[in-house]
């Protein structure tokens, strides 16, 4: 999809997804309840997913120093003294200290979010440093949502438009506390045929792009959840009973290990059918990253490509277009994956990190410390700083990433911003064995 840019740099901008509209309990200017409820579950999901993706979310709520400022506003105070007037509750709409001046329980990390909140009119961008929050960080392309649609939504998106952003609607993710009714637009966005197509009030200089975000359709991307990492475990093999057993014991994705074990491209169909019966997404690591090898594992129906050995950009794009090959375009089908392991991939790390072939990284601490001259000593303070270095420039291009873990270091991982760890059935059985033998003293 051509978004009129020359390289996507997006971030979400999500206006008033505040209690003040959103809350039932609380709302002083509320959308009706099953719309509120609607709005935070897209949103919700939407958000979940660009952070396990890198892409910022810059929410944006309306709050008001008290009610002289919303009364400047003559159109507001035609509202107000309109009784019948959905909005006329506008003039104790979310002054400082009121609970609805919030954002919804749930679509809020403070820790990662942007938050603006000094929006005072429909146009996010009025008044607020929004404009100097989003060039600062290079975003061109903004995914916009939020409410309400006919107004703050619009008003946004025509301003952005005119501003030379790429823009981005997701139609489920937008909604308004207004009715259907002729004199409003209807809640699922439209904007009219004419912005649609660049025009009203401002001819856009960027295009109007209108997209459905409903529920990811690759099981990785719907596994993925920020502030808590996905576990890829490696069943170890070909057995179907080992997935089997994973499954029960409450694994979410089966890791499928066709570089370091004996798994052939027949067993890999079997495990496949068998994890996803069980509901678990699938990755596969390849002992290879030639095209032909790589398309005969995409032809089986796996979530998720890892692809080792990667060293330079030209190897990663060369990853991209066998899986836009093999998806006929559709790259989110498929979870691609990048293992650095190797000291030139290292020393590379930062091309690597800004091309966008892939949708991940997973490091590789035991190969990388043969590439260094350390003979599989992961504790070497030189291997730790050269990962170091890996996760920083990862982390400075958003990108997703992932290490093997240990139960003694996972949670260190996640706090880092791991979005998976690589793990076992192998570490699974000697954690799990050895308390055992231990209650009985033996072994």
């Amino acid at each position: 999809m051509n978004f009129g840019v020359d390289k996507v740099r997006a971030a979400i901008v999500a206006i008033d997804l505040h209690r003040g509209h959103l809350d039932p309990a609380v709302a002083t200017m509320p959308a009706a309840p099953d719309v509120a409820a609607r709005v935070v579950a897209t949103n919700k999901r939407l958000i979940d997913w660009a952070r396990t993706q890198g892409i910022p979310v810059a929410h944006v709520m309306t709050r008001y120093r008290d009610a002289d400022e919303i009364r400047l506003n003559a159109f507001w105070r035609t509202r107000a003294e309109d009784p019948n007037n959905p909005r006329k509750n506008v003039m104790a709409h979310n002054i400082m200290g009121m609970p609805g001046c919030t954002i919804m329980p749930g679509l809020l990390d403070e820790q990662r979010d942007w938050v603006v909140d000094t929006k005072k009119r429909y146009n996010c961008f009025v008044a607020t440093d929004l404009e100097l929050l989003l060039r600062s960080h290079g975003i061109n392309t903004l995914i916009i949502t939020g409410v309400n649609t006919n107004s703050c939504v619009l008003s946004t998106v025509t301003a952005a438009c005119s501003m030379d952003f790429a823009v981005i609607v997701p139609s489920d993710c937008v909604d308004t506390m207004d009715k259907p009714d002729a004199a409003v637009h209807p809640h699922r966005l439209r904007l009219r045929d004419e912005l649609a197509r660049g025009h009203g009030p401002a001819r856009a200089a960027r295009p109007l792009t209108m997209v459905s975000v409903s529920a990811p359709t690759n099981r990785v991307v719907r596994a993925l959840a920020p502030g808590r990492p996905l576990w890829m475990v490696n069943g170890g093999g070909a057995s179907v009973d080992a997935v089997d057993m994973l499954a029960r014991a409450g694994a979410a994705c089966l890791f499928i290990d066709c570089e370091r074990t004996a798994v052939n491209v027949e067993s890999v169909t079997a495990l496949v059918r068998t994890a996803h019966a069980h509901g678990l997404a699938t990755v596969l690591r390849s002992e290879s990253m030639a095209p032909e090898i790589l398309v005969r594992y995409l032809d089986r129906g796996i979530d998720g490509l890892i692809v080792p050995h990667v060293e330079t950009v030209a190897e990663l794009q060369a990853i991209g277009e066998v899986v836009r090959y093999v998806t006929k375009g559709e790259r989110a089908r498929i979870f691609a994956v990048a293992q650095i392991e190797s000291a030139p991939a290292v020393d590379n790390v930062a091309a690597l990190a800004a091309c966008d072939a892939v949708d991940g990284f997973l490091i590789g601490p035991n190969d990388l410390s043969h590439s260094l001259g350390f003979a599989g000593d992961t504790t070497r303070p030189e291997l730790k700083q050269a990962i170091d270095g890996v996760i920083a420039a990862l982390q400075q291009q958003r990108r997703a990433w992932g290490i093997p873990g240990q139960a003694d270091t996972a949670a260190s991982w996640a706090q880092r911003g791991a979005a998976f760890l690589y793990g076992t059935l192998d570490q699974i059985v000697k954690a799990g064995f050895a308390p055992m033998a231990a209650a009985v003293g033996g072994r």
